[in-house]
Formats: C-alpha cells, sequence, structure tokens
C-alpha cells in the first residue's frame, strides 16, 4: 500500500520493522517525533521540498516602525522584492520603458531589434550601476524580512511589496510527499534506532518462546542505515549548489 497520509506513513513504517507481528516497544509520541524529525530532514535537504513562491505584503505602522517584516513560520528562504524604484520604470507615461513602447514599439517589426535590446541592455547596466539593487536581509531563525532603507519615505501605510521566497512543502496539503520511498526508509531508520536504543537498555531479556532481542544489534542496524541514508540524500537528492564562473 501507498501511504497517501500520516497514519497510513506511520504504519508503512512499522511494519517495515515487522509489526504487528513484532511489538515495537515505542511509545506513540516516540513514533511521532521520530516521524517528525525525518519530515523536517526531508524538507530541508531534499530537492522538492521547498518551492518558490511569490508573497504580497501590505505595509503596516508597526512594520514601519521595525523597519523589518515578519514573514511566516514556513518560509526558508527569502532572495529578492520586486524593484521599489527604476531608473528607467518609474511607473508613469514619462518614463523610458513606456515612451518607447508607444511611439517605437509598433514598428519594430519592420527594423532590426539589436538596437533595441542593446539600448535596453545598457538601461539595465546603469541601473545596476547608479541605483543597484535593494540591499536585504534575512534569517530564517526569527523570519525577519529587513529592508535596508528609509521605511518613512518609500513605504507609506497600505502599500504592498512583492517578495520572492521559498516555503516548505506542507504535507497535510501536498500527500504525496508520504509516498516518498526515501523519506520512509529514513522515519522506519529512525524508529528502529529509538527502538533499539530503548531495547539496548534491557540486554538479552527473554521473550515467551525462548527468543530474546538484541537492542544493540538493532540499534547499529540503523545508525548504519541512517548513515547510508543521509549521504544519499545529500549526494543523490539534493538541489546541487549554485556555483560561481567567473
Amino acid at each position: 500500500m501507498i501511504p497517501t497520509n500520516r497514519h497510513e506513513f506511520k504504519e508503512t513504517c512499522l511494519r517495515r520493522l515487522g509489526w504487528p507481528d513484532i511489538d515495537i516497544n515505542l511509545s506513540d509520541d516516540a513514533i511521532e517525533d521520530r516521524i517528525d524529525e525525518a519530515l523536517g530532514y526531508f524538507l530541508d535537504f531534499f530537492y522538492d521540498g521547498c518551492e518558490k513562491t511569490y508573497y504580497g505584503y501590505q505595509i503596516t505602522q508597526t512594520d514601519i516602525n521595525n523597519k523589518y517584516i515578519t514573514l511566516p513560520d514556513n518560509f526558508v528562504g527569502a532572495t529578492s522584492i520586486f524593484d521599489l524604484g527604476s531608473l528607467y520604470s518609474t511607473g508613469d507615461i514619462f518614463n523610458i520603458t513606456y515612451q518607447i513602447a508607444l511611439n517605437d514599439l509598433w514598428n519594430l517589426t519592420n527594423f532590426n531589434m539589436v538596437p533595441y535590446y542593446m539600448a535596453m541592455s545598457h538601461l539595465r547596466v546603469l541601473q545596476e550601476v547608479l541605483t543597484g539593487r535593494q540591499p536585504i536581509r534575512y534569517n530564517r531563525l526569527n523570519n525577519n524580512f529587513y529592508i535596508d532603507c528609509d521605511w518613512s519615505t518609500r513605504f507609506p501605510v497600505g502599500s504592498f511589496i512583492v517578495i520572492e521566497a521559498f516555503v516548505e512543502i506542507d504535507p497535510d496539503q501536498c500527500k504525496k510527499i508520504y509516498a516518498e520511498r526515501w523519506l520512509g526508509r529514513y522515519a522506519t531508520a529512525l524508529i528502529q534506532k529509538n527502538w533499539g536504543a530503548v531495547l539496548s537498555k534491557y540486554t538479552g531479556l527473554p521473550m515467551p518462546g525462548g527468543m530474546s532481542l538484541n537492542g544493540d544489534k538493532i540499534l547499529a542496524e540503523a545508525e548504519k542505515d541512517l548513515e547510508r541514508l543521509e549521504y544519499e540524500l545529500l549526494h543523490t537528492y539534493q538541489q546541487p549548489p549554485m556555483m560561481m564562473i567567473g
């Protein structure tokens, strides 16, 4: 059975360990904690664990006083904001972009596009040199998104900004997350490690039928599986880091 929710996912992990034929000596809270731990690791490093979004926000007086915006808890990164001002795009009919579109764009099909492209590229360079990008700062531990500017003049109360950011996938909304094979194997290994750690305190404890559970062996096997799975995640499923070429 392919799990489609958290309850089915938990039962699938337990069946991998032999449940219900073998009693898994862990409380339900301990098992839930291990699933949360697996999900957290998955969302941090798996390439599909987060997605890009554009977050619209209306400025309040509190934001102006604080000089930062508090983003929702599921945000993992904020990379940029839409231009607050531009050398060649000022939001009225007198800006360069509007005038080019009004006077020249209709006739560009009769001419070479290279001069237009070069002119716009030159304007972008001037924008970058003379104005530059708006400095921003963000740390996911406090979720405060700082915009380094004069808030009192740049952001009137009620104005809107749009932030380009990355947010974690919500398991309650994306049911396919529980069908990921790596996540299921990793959560199972975490539960097994927790189970082995508990059993290792009672090594050699006899069971009905003359059997005994070797907690140290269960723990060692789980730790070996976790090391292999974490290596697999970081070298197979993690988004490759951006490289600088120059």
